[in-house]
């Protein structure tokens, strides 16, 4: 049953989650990044690539033959979900696969296109009984990543 870390009201979810996965891999941990939909993944993927002109945040596609050796690793695959440790949910519903999952992280935008989906999934999370953990971005100290 996964922990599940509610990073919201994110001035920025986009710059917020490039910071959090900035941090998985300097830490070492290996992060799959799931959506549904291919658009999330390529606006990820660029912004990766150019957030900060000063580091590199290792990522590739679930299906390159990298993606074993790479600590940030993007798909639509269900499937790759099953062996991750660790999930970064992009999609606005609960990714499937779950039961292994040690950690999901959701990041929540301020705006309510961003924000009506993820109540619900934060009470989908709620009623199975996950270990949930809420991190307002919108706080000073927490708002770093």
């Amino acid at each position: 049953m996964p922990n599940v870390f509610f990073y919201h009201n994110a001035q920025d979810k986009w710059m917020a989650t490039c910071n959090l996965l900035r941090k998985a891999a300097a830490q070492g941990k290996n992060l799959v990044v799931f959506s549904r939909s291919q658009g999330p993944l390529d606006n990820l993927d660029r912004l990766l690539w150019t957030f900060d002109q000063t580091s590199f945040v290792p990522h590739c596609r679930a299906e390159t033959p990298l993606a074993s050796q790479t600590p940030i690793v993007l798909t639509t695959s269900p499937e790759v979900l099953s062996s991750a440790a660790r999930v970064l949910n992009l999609d606005p519903d609960l990714p499937p696969n779950l039961d292994d999952v040690d950690a999901l992280i959701e990041v929540v935008g301020q705006d309510d296109e961003d924000r009506i989906p993820a109540r619900a999934r934060f009470r989908a999370y709620k009623e199975r009984g996950y270990n949930i953990q809420s991190i307002d971005l919108s706080e000073p100290r927490k708002g770093a990543c």
